[in-house]
């Protein structure tokens, strides 16, 4: 079902030869059927929790805070001719602050969770989404009901309410390393380290690691995990003796001592770059989104492996939607024709590597399924303007979706 005038996939490319407005991602989120464009409102490198007909909730930064932003109407990108964001003024707009922003290393949202890397204590929690939603959007219904959008910030504080506090679980404390990176799928998490190593968990579902996707060996349902003893919980991270984790919460072994350099989660897959250059896979391959060359539907993998394919001589970052894996080239090519280099594997059926849709009446064609790293040459980068050249290049995928941007 179409819910708008934007198709369910689609490439899409920043900046155009002539309109250079947006010049990457922070301000650009992905949903199910459309890209959403949070300039206006100042929301950066935001996440998408709750996506309805009329009105969205994102989780991003905005000025000093981590907050949740209900928008009715939010501003849209038409990618299909040209991407340019048709921006609505008109949104009633809500925001309910969470964190100051100085306190955290990264954060993520599963189906059902918010993981929160925090500086100070070296510790991850998690809080329940669903809280955070209501509270949201109750603010956003009772300023349309008044007739006027708040944009003003309600504060919901996660280290202090009562109501976010009895239902946080820590992940961990005293992590041997900073996190400077958090992804999340369906229902599990992945966190990388400053030392190159990863943590994986699933969120409170206990669903994360049905399909191998923490990368553990593993196909079985997550353990409930132990609440924070009081003496853990009353006690700064950083004053702990020694490293302490959670239930179920585990680094990836097979990546230890590897120097893991970019992460991303798909839906029920897992990827991981090492040494900027080799692409680890794990998880679900049900619609070839581990670049594997199994034919077989049903395969999951539940120990990372590298990629037997060769992404060139440049830095490579990856970015999953929920069955499908780009990987990048991080800087443009180098050489007579420039080039910005990107390779894409997995479920093509709306568009989200090719740009162009792959099914009729129900029935897909060969270019469904993509299992092995196809090079999308999508866009020769001559006639782009030369202080673009040179700069790095992001990838943003949403559930059937890619945006590429520098």
């Amino acid at each position: 079902m179409i819910l708008s005038g934007v198709a369910k996939g689609y490439w899409g490319l920043y900046p155009t030869r002539n309109d250079t407005a947006v010049r990457s991602t922070p301000y650009i989120v992905s949903g199910w059927l459309d890209a959403y464009d949070l300039t206006p409102h100042g929301l950066a490198n935001a996440v998408l929790v709750s996506e309805g007909l009329d009105d969205c909730v994102f989780i991003g930064i905005q000025g000093d805070w981590l907050v949740a932003m209900a928008v009715s109407q939010p501003s849209k990108l038409s990618l299909f001719t040209s991407p340019t964001a048709s921006l609505n003024l008109q949104s009633n707009v809500a925001t309910v602050a969470l964190y100051h922003a100085s306190g955290i290393t990264s954060f993520a949202c599963s189906n059902s969770n918010l993981a929160l890397g925090l500086r100070s204590s070296k510790s991850i929690y998690e809080y329940q989404l669903c809280l955070i939603i209501r509270a949201v959007m109750d603010k956003l219904r009772n300023s349309t009901r008044d007739g006027a959008g708040d944009s003003s910030a309600q504060t919901l504080a996660l280290d202090s309410s009562p109501m976010c506090m009895q239902d946080r679980i820590c992940i961990g404390k005293n992590l041997r390393s900073e996190i400077v990176k958090m992804e999340s799928g369906y229902s599990h998490f992945l966190a990388l380290c400053k030392d190159g190593s990863v943590l994986s968990w699933s969120d409170a579902s206990g669903n994360g690691g049905m399909h191998g996707q923490l990368g553990l060996g593993s196909m079985v349902m997550a353990k409930a995990r132990k609440p924070e003893s009081k003496e853990q919980a009353s006690m700064d991270g950083s004053l702990l003796s020694h490293q302490w984790l959670n239930e179920g919460v585990q680094f990836i072994e097979t990546l230890l001592g590897l120097n893991v350099t970019d992460i991303s989660c798909g839906g029920n897959h897992s990827v991981a770059v090492v040494d900027s250059c080799f692409v680890y896979t794990f998880g679900s391959n049900s619609h070839g989104q581990l670049g594997r060359r199994t034919r077989k539907s049903d395969a999951n993998y539940a120990l990372p492996s590298p990629l037997d394919f060769d992404f060139g001589d440049s830095d490579v970052i990856v970015s999953c939607g929920d069955r499908h894996t780009i990987v990048a080239n991080q800087q443009y090519s180098r050489g007579e024709n420039e080039r910005v280099l990107v390779w894409g594997f997995g479920d093509n059926e709306w568009g989200a590597l090719t740009g162009v849709p792959n099914c009729s009446e129900g029935r897909a064609n060969a270019m469904h399924l993509i299992r092995t790293p196809l090079a999308l040459d999508f866009m020769s980068i001559d006639a782009a303007s030369s202080e673009t050249r040179g700069q790095r290049v992001r990838v943003c995928c949403g559930s059937w979706n890619t945006i590429i941007s520098w």
